[in-house]
C-alpha cells in the first residue's frame, strides 16, 4: 500500500515537472512568435496586440496589460497608463476601467525603485500595498506580475500580468522568458518611435518648405508690385499722376484695401501734438475713402507719440486693430479697419511721413519680409517727393548762377570794359601826336595811367564782391564762429573752435580760400562722416597760418579718393594757388583730418 502511495507521488510529481517544461516552453515559443509578429506587421497597434494575444494565453493568464510610465510634477515618481491590453473570455478590462487605467506609485515605491532597475515584481495580491491592493480586487485580480519594459536603457513601462480565476505564482525561468519578450516590445516600441520621429521631421520639413515657397511668394509678389509702382513713379512726370499710379499698382499687388501716403507736421510747441494728413490715396471698392472724410484725413498724434519716435528711427508701426491705442483705434474703427501698417518715409534722408496699408475686409498679419519690401516702396516713393525738390533747387542754383553771371558781365562792361577802351583811345592819340606834340603826348598817356588806376579799382571791387558775406563784416576767426554755428544748427553735432597766437591782418585772398576750405570740410563731414564731434583750430604764427578740421567720424580710405569726390579738388586746387600745403589724415572707422599751412602774403 505504501508502496503503492510511493509510485503515485511520483508520478505525479514527474507530471509537474513535465508540465512546467511544457509551460516554459510555451512561453519561449510564445515569446518568438510575439517577436515575430512585431517584426512582420507593418501596422504598429495591431502588432502589440497580436503579441499580447500570444503572450497572454500561452503565459495562461487572464489578463495581459502594456502600460507606459509617465512623470508627474505632483508626484515625483509618477504613475503608470494602460495602453493596450488582453482579456481572456471571463476577465474584467482595465484598460476602459473610468478609475483604475491609470495607476498611481503611491505605496508602490518599492515596485517603482525595481522595475526602474529592469526587476520584476509581484506575487499574490493579499501580499500587495494599499491603495492598490483594494483597486485591483475590484478587477478580480488574485495574483499579478509586472515585467519592466525598457527602451534605449531608459525605463519605458511595464508588461502587467494578472490572474483572476486562481492565485498562481511564476517561476524563475517563466520570469526570465517574459523579460525576454519585454525586450522585444521594448524593441518595437523604439523602432515605432524612430519612425513617427522621421515622419513626424518629415512633416515639420514639408510644412517649413511649404511656409518658405510661401513666404517667397508673398515676397515676390511684394516685390514685383513695388517694381511696379517704382516704374510708374519714374515713368510719369506729374508727380500727383505717378503717385496716384503707383498706389493703384500697390493696391492691387498687395491685394489691400486702402494704401496711402502721408505727411508728418509737427506740433507748433513742444508740448503740443503733431498730425498726419493723407496726401495721396487708393481705395479698393472694400473700403471707404479716407482723404474724403471730414475729420479723418488728418489724424492727431496725440496719445501715439511713440510711434512717432519709432517712425523716426526707421521702425514700422501696426498690427491688428484691437492691438493698437486710443484713440487712434476707434478713428481707423470707423473706416472698417481690420488691420494697419505703416513705414517711414524719408525724403533727403528727413523723416517727411508715412507710407501706409489698410485691410478691411480681414485682419492680415505682415511677415518680416513683407515689411521690408514694404519700406523699399516707401524709399521709392520718398525718392519720387524729392525728385521735384531736387529740380527747384536745380533751378534756382542755375537762376543764381545766371544772375552772377550777368552781374559780373555789367561790372565788366562798366568797369573794365569801359576803361580799356578809354585807355585804347589815349594811347591811340597820343601816338599820333607823340613826334609833333610830346607835351600833349605826355598828357595823354597820364589820362591812360589813370584810367588803368580806375579799372583796376573797379576790378578789385568786383573780387571783393565775390567774398562771402560774414568776412564783409567780421575776421576769418569771427566767418569761421557763424560758418560752423549756421552748419550744425539744428544737428547733435558738438564742436570745438580753438583760434590761436597773435591775430594778424590776412591777405583778402587767405581769408576766402581758408573759409571755402572750411565750408568744404565740414559739408564732408556732415554729409558723409556720421561725426558726432568737430574740432576746428586756427593758429596765427609769424607770417604763417594754421588751420586744422578734425572730426570723429567713420573715415575714408584717402588712396582711393585720391583726385575724385569729397570736394577735396577744391581744396587742393585753393591750397596750391596760394602755394600753401595741404595734409589729409583719414582711416576707415578712425575720422578725418584736415591739416591746411599757407603763407599770409599781404
Amino acid at each position: 500500500m505504501s508502496q503503492t502511495n510511493k509510485n503515485y507521488t511520483s508520478t505525479s510529481n514527474s507530471d509537474k515537472k513535465s508540465l512546467a517544461n511544457y509551460r516554459i516552453n510555451s512561453l519561449l515559443q510564445a515569446a518568438a512568435d510575439c517577436a515575430s509578429a512585431l517584426l512582420s506587421d507593418e501596422d504598429f497597434e495591431r502588432g502589440i496586440n497580436r503579441a499580447l494575444a500570444i503572450l497572454g494565453k500561452s503565459a495562461g493568464v487572464d489578463r495581459l496589460a502594456l502600460s507606459e510610465h509617465f512623470s508627474d510634477c505632483i508626484n515625483e515618481i509618477g504613475y503608470v497608463v494602460v495602453q493596450y491590453e488582453w482579456l481572456s473570455y471571463n476577465a474584467t478590462s482595465q484598460l476602459h476601467h473610468p478609475e483604475l487605467s491609470r495607476i498611481s506609485y503611491d505605496g508602490l515605491e518599492d515596485c517603482y525603485h525595481a522595475v526602474n532597475l529592469g526587476k520584476h515584481w509581484g506575487g499574490l495580491l493579499k501580499t500587495m500595498p494599499e491603495p492598490f491592493r483594494s483597486g485591483q480586487e475590484k478587477l478580480g485580480v488574485k495574483a499579478t506580475y509586472a515585467i519592466p519594459i525598457m527602451v534605449e536603457g531608459q525605463y519605458w513601462g511595464i508588461i502587467g500580468l494578472d490572474f483572476c480565476q486562481t492565485a498562481r505564482q511564476l517561476c524563475d525561468a517563466q520570469i526570465a522568458v517574459l523579460k525576454t519578450a519585454a525586450t522585444c516590445i521594448g524593441s518595437a516600441i523604439q523602432r515605432e518611435r524612430n519612425r513617427k520621429a522621421k515622419e513626424q521631421a518629415a512633416i515639420e520639413k514639408a510644412a517649413q518648405l511649404a511656409e518658405s515657397n510661401q513666404v517667397l511668394s508673398l515676397r515676390d509678389r511684394w516685390l514685383e508690385a513695388t517694381a511696379n509702382a517704382a516704374n510708374q513713379l519714374l515713368e510719369i512726370a506729374d508727380l500727383d499722376e505717378g503717385m496716384n499710379a503707383a498706389l493703384k499698382m500697390l493696391g492691387e499687388g498687395l491685394d489691400c484695401d486702402r494704401v496711402g501716403v502721408m505727411q508728418n507736421f509737427e506740433g507748433d510747441t513742444a508740448e503740443s501734438a503733431g498730425f498726419v494728413r493723407l496726401i495721396y490715396e487708393w481705395d479698393s471698392p472694400y473700403a471707404s475713402s479716407q482723404i474724403l472724410h471730414p475729420k479723418l484725413h488728418q489724424v492727431s498724434t496725440e496719445g501715439v507719440e511713440h510711434w512717432v519716435v519709432r517712425l523716426k528711427a526707421g521702425d514700422w508701426i501696426g498690427g491688428f486693430l484691437s492691438e493698437l491705442n486710443q484713440p487712434f483705434r476707434d478713428a481707423m474703427a470707423q473706416l472698417n479697419v481690420k488691420s494697419t501698417y505703416a513705414v517711414p518715409v524719408f525724403v533727403n534722408d528727413i523723416y517727411w511721413g508715412t507710407l501706409g496699408i489698410d485691410y478691411c475686409r480681414e485682419p492680415k498679419r505682415l511677415t518680416p519680409a513683407e515689411i521690408a519690401v514694404f519700406k523699399i516702396a516707401a524709399s521709392c516713393i520718398g525718392s519720387a517727393i524729392y525728385r521735384p525738390q531736387i529740380q527747384q533747387e536745380k533751378e534756382r542754383a542755375e537762376l543764381a548762377i545766371l544772375n552772377e553771371r550777368n552781374r559780373m558781365a555789367r561790372e565788366i562792361h562798366d568797369t573794365l570794359a569801359q576803361a580799356f577802351t578809354g585807355i585804347s583811345l589815349q594811347l591811340e592819340a597820343a601816338r599820333n601826336i607823340l613826334s609833333t606834340q610830346p607835351e600833349a603826348a605826355q598828357e595823354r598817356l597820364l589820362r591812360a595811367r589813370n584810367l588803368a588806376q580806375e579799372g583796376l579799382s573797379g576790378a578789385r571791387r568786383s573780387v571783393r564782391a565775390l567774398r562771402p558775406e560774414a568776412l564783409e563784416s567780421g575776421s576769418l576767426s569771427t566767418a569761421l564762429h557763424q560758418l560752423i554755428d549756421k552748419m550744425v544748427s539744428g544737428t547733435d553735432i558738438k564742436t570745438e573752435i580753438l583760434i590761436g597766437g597773435e591775430p594778424q591782418f590776412l591777405n583778402p585772398e587767405v581769408e576766402v580760400d581758408l573759409f571755402r576750405i572750411t565750408q568744404e570740410a565740414i559739408a564732408n563731414t556732415l554729409q558723409h562722416a556720421q561725426a558726432s564731434e568737430i574740432f576746428l583750430q586756427l593758429i596765427h604764427e609769424n607770417d604763417t597760418v594754421h588751420l586744422q578740421i578734425k572730426d570723429n567720424g567713420k573715415g575714408f580710405n584717402p588712396q582711393l579718393l585720391l583726385g575724385e569726390g569729397f570736394g577735396l579738388i577744391g581744396m587742393r586746387e585753393r591750397c596750391d594757388r596760394l602755394k600753401g600745403n595741404l595734409v589729409i589724415n583719414s582711416a576707415i572707422g578712425q575720422g578725418t583730418e584736415i591739416i591746411v599751412t599757407v603763407a599770409n602774403n599781404e
